[in-house]
């Protein structure tokens, strides 16, 4: 609704705030795995985006917002191995912790395989329905 009752001019203003969470939402994952609730929803407002905005300067927007993306996560793992030449104890720390987290996780993961530990509740269909709602646009 937000968006569908935006001026172009307000839209304008305040894109680059919107279109970064969605292309990085669209962006991450696996193509192929089924798409969450929330890929679901940047899906949808990327499209009523681009309708608004228009298919030429949507994509140059998103282009932008992908390359920003793309420089932040290469400058995150040029500090990560820049950390492994400069304080490698640092380093052996942070790749114990992970292999820990990872530990951890496989072991959750068993326990509810093997009916130990109570399997997170999924949301129901109702919750999902209230978002429709919500983003339908009065065309």
């Amino acid at each position: 609704h937000v968006i569908s009752s935006l001026s172009d001019e307000d839209l304008h203003k305040i894109v680059d705030v919107l279109l970064p969470p969605i292309v990085r939402e669209l962006s991450t994952g696996d193509a192929m795995a089924p798409a969450s609730a929330v890929r679901q929803l940047a899906n949808r407002l990327g499209k009523k985006l681009r309708r608004k905005i228009g298919d030429i300067e949507y994509g140059k927007m998103v282009a932008d917002a992908q390359t920003r993306l793309n420089i932040r996560r290469a400058e995150r793992k040029k500090v990560l191995l820049q950390e492994k030449v400069n304080n490698p104890e640092k380093a052996a720390k942070r790749k114990l912790q992970v292999k820990e987290k990872k530990k951890q996780a496989k072991k959750v993961k068993l326990e509810m395989l093997h009916g130990k530990r109570p399997r997170a509740k999924k949301r129901k269909a109702e919750d999902i329905d209230i978002e429709d709602q919500l983003l339908k646009d009065d065309e």
